[in-house]
């Protein structure tokens, strides 16, 4: 048979942490795909409930198709993105799917994805909707983030408004010469400067179809306190791409108005603003408030 026949192979990247009651799961939900040329690449940050050993029975198993990596120590505060570029490190194939390991991908997602990017060569990634659910009682939620998926995933509206790309949904191309990593200076919100990377190579299109069940449960990672991620996120956008400049001050404005929102602070005090060298003046701060105020009214 033609090589150049055959299925283009993808690497479904696997991050693990203390997942040993779910990542069996998450492991037969890759290899159950219809699309068969994949190859599973994991790298566990040292856990420690023997998520490990599960992997690697499954590893003896399948061995041309799992690859494990573990780090020999956990990597601290700055874990998961040095977990996620060490798969990404890994993956060989033409395209690349994110499955981490307590989430269950549905039999079609692989092939799905790979008929859309092969459709449409323009697109970067692709998304898709996800069940949400929760981990004891099986109750499914409406998944905000199918909301969010349809939004615009242009470069300068994935800055200003933050990331509404959900990472358990994305495949995206594999490029050779300028490879997606995440920065490990983020300490969680480690896939926004990623995808807004990845944006500027061209279009993150999204599907209507629910591919991937989302698993919820006591030790997802938290998504709260995060003004120090943002803030350093912005500050690296502006840095690395200072044509990105306004998006970024606007950014920033946006995050300071929720906090005065969510503080229910009277009033908008110039201190909020100036006490960091990151932030923006005042008077911008308030012009990009009001747009943001009578948005809310609507």
């Amino acid at each position: 048979m033609d090589i150049s026949m055959e299925p283009k192979k993808v690497s479904v990247l696997m991050p693990t942490y203390n997942n040993r009651a779910f990542v069996e799961e998450a492991i037969l939900g890759c290899l159950n795909q219809t699309y068969k040329n994949i190859e599973i690449c994991i790298s566990d940050d040292c856990s420690t409930d023997g998520t490990v050993d599960i992997i690697r029975t499954y590893k003896e198993r399948y061995p041309g198709i799992i690859k494990l990596f573990v780090q020999p120590y956990n990597m601290g505060i700055y874990s998961i993105a040095i977990n996620v570029n060490r798969a990404l490190d890994m993956c060989q194939g033409h395209y690349i799917a994110v499955c981490e390991g307590d989430d269950i991908m549905l039999p079609d997602r692989l092939r799905h994805q790979v008929d859309f990017l092969e459709d449409n060569t323009h697109c970067i990634a692709v998304t898709h909707n996800c069940e949400t659910f929760d981990s004891e009682t099986g109750e499914v939620y409406n998944d905000f983030f199918n909301y969010l998926n349809t939004r615009d995933r242009s470069t300068g509206y994935l800055i200003k408004f933050g990331n509404h790309v959900h990472t358990p949904t994305v495949m995206f191309r594999n490029l050779r010469d300028t490879p997606f990593r995440t920065n490990p200076s983020i300490k969680r919100m480690v896939d926004w400067y990623m995808f807004i990377e990845m944006s500027m190579h061209g279009k993150i299109a999204h599907q209507q179809l629910t591919l991937t069940r989302y698993r919820r449960h006591g030790t997802n990672i938290t998504r709260t306190n995060l003004t120090e991620d943002i803030l350093l996120t912005l500050s690296l956008i502006e840095a690395n791409y200072p044509q990105f400049i306004r998006e970024v001050q606007e950014s920033r404005a946006y995050m300071y108005v929720h906090q005065f929102r969510k503080n229910r602070i009277s009033g908008y005090g110039k201190g909020l603003f100036s006490y960091n060298p990151l932030l923006l003046t005042y008077s911008l701060a308030t012009a990009v408030a009001d747009k943001v105020i009578k948005r809310w009214h609507h």
